[in-house]
């Protein structure tokens, strides 16, 4: 990380992710996934992702159209449990980004050609921490060009404390 996470359940300092390569029959065609196994957030690590991976993901997408985003999408989820979010959401990453390339375009055209402007407003997400660093962080987001921000609640007990980060935020 540029900078600590604080969450509910500790701060997180670094993160290990992993990354995956989908190849294509097309010479020079590939994808690249990527998914972020926060153990205390979820029930993956990153030697569950590749095990998944290996043994029910890749098996299910051999030899398919790696164009056919959707149906592969409802294969993987008839094939591999609830438990493996972090998985398949890397494989479809690495699906649109072969979608894109193939058809010459940003992943967010092929979802849509209606967009307003060719900027997508980003959120920025606060970890569980105090008013102050809220203020300060809000500050310095607001002056890069945030104007939505998510704030991650859980850790304070006191719910009146919980509803003031609400509040300063809000002015």
């Amino acid at each position: 990380f540029v900078e600590t996470y604080d969450t509910a359940l500790g701060v997180l300092v670094d993160q290990t992710n992993v990354v995956c390569k989908v190849n294509t029959n097309v010479d020079g065609l590939f994808g690249f996934g990527e998914a972020c196994p926060l153990v205390k957030f979820t029930e993956e690590t990153t030697d569950s992702i590749w095990d998944v991976t290996k043994r029910k993901i890749y098996p299910c997408i051999r030899d398919r159209n790696p164009l056919d985003v959707a149906r592969i999408g409802q294969l993987l989820d008839a094939t591999v449990d609830d438990h493996n979010i972090m998985a398949k959401g890397m494989i479809d990453m690495a699906l649109w980004d072969i979608y894109g390339k193939f058809y010459g375009k940003p992943v967010y055209r092929c979802l849509s050609d209606v967009v307003a402007n060719e900027r997508i407003p980003l959120l920025y997400p606060f970890g569980d921490q105090t008013i102050e660093k809220d203020t300060q962080m809000l500050t310095e987001k607001m002056k890069q060009g945030y104007k939505t921000f998510m704030l991650k609640m859980g850790a304070n007990q006191d719910i009146a404390y919980e509803v003031a980060r609400v509040q300063n935020v809000e002015k």
